[in-house]
């Protein structure tokens, strides 16, 4: 009964809020299909999850929080230390990750690590793309294979895998967490769309995230304007687009995440 905790958490929940199983007929859920997931004999979609926790007035992240006893997962502490690897160009650190990543299992994040660093072969780069286009349920763990493997997937690839998301709301724009890596992944794609010439591209990923109306974190809100400054750089006028990438890398650098700042400013050194 590998669901066993998310069920038993949500019954203790459920039960501490005073709500009957019957209340949750009314979003859909019948009582067979929460009494089974509450004794761990099955896992509700992603989607009436997230319901249910909205019945009971809790967020996805608290929910993933106390499933984890306040502690990030060591998938999510694993990831995390390839990104950041990634971000310091810590090469050594990144081959040390590939192998750890490989022997255990992980072969998805270790392909996209690997193409951090290297240029992957025509086997290795379908196998990644495959994969990302035959994700039915994504994870914190699939967005950010998504964010590394991003320079190397085309434009049609990355606005296809970001409309997904966007078109009928997915679920896991209600999760903060989740949505802030689907805005960083957006705002990276329109940058490097910048720098490679594509105007078009670059300006639907902005005014499509724009449409939207999804909510930014200070990080995410600086990386838009960041993105949106690249975009006059490269396309409408130099001067105020370096200006508006400037003043960016600057809030970066107040944030102390200077590596951030190191990062995209080597991107627009290269231009």
């Amino acid at each position: 009964m590998i669901y066993k905790k998310y069920g038993e958490i949500f019954r203790a929940l459920r039960q501490q809020k005073k709500l009957s199983v019957l209340h949750f007929e009314s979003i859909g859920i019948s009582k067979a299909t929460l009494a089974k997931f509450e004794r761990g004999e099955s896992m509700m979609g992603f989607d009436r999850v997230v319901l249910a926790l909205q019945e009971l007035g809790i967020s996805l992240e608290e929910y993933e929080q106390i499933l984890n006893n306040y502690t990030n997962s060591d998938q999510d502490e694993l990831i995390e230390r390839v990104i950041i690897a990634d971000l310091y160009s810590d090469k050594n650190e990144l081959l040390k990750l590939i192998n750890d990543l490989e022997q255990s299992g992980h072969y998805s994040l270790a392909l996209a690590a690997k193409s951090t660093l290297f240029s992957l072969n025509d086997i290795e780069s379908e196998q990644i793309i495959d994969y990302l286009f035959s994700i039915s349920i994504w994870g914190y763990m699939e967005l950010s294979i998504f964010y590394l493997f991003l320079p190397n997937l085309s434009a049609r690839e990355t606005q296809l895998l970001i409309n997904s998301f966007l078109i009928e709301k997915h679920p896991l724009l209600s999760s903060s967490k989740h949505r802030n890596k689907l805005l960083q992944i957006a705002y990276k794609s329109a940058i490097l769309f910048s720098s490679r010439g594509y105007i078009d591209s670059a300006k639907y990923v902005i005014n499509c995230i724009d449409n939207y109306h999804l909510e930014h974190d200070m990080f995410n809100q600086n990386l838009r304007n960041l993105s949106v400054g690249y975009w006059n750089f490269c396309f409408k006028n130099t001067s105020e687009g370096k200006l508006q990438i400037q003043k960016a890398i600057d809030i970066f650098n107040s944030l102390n995440l200077s590596e951030v700042s190191k990062y995209y400013q080597n991107m627009l050194d290269r231009l």
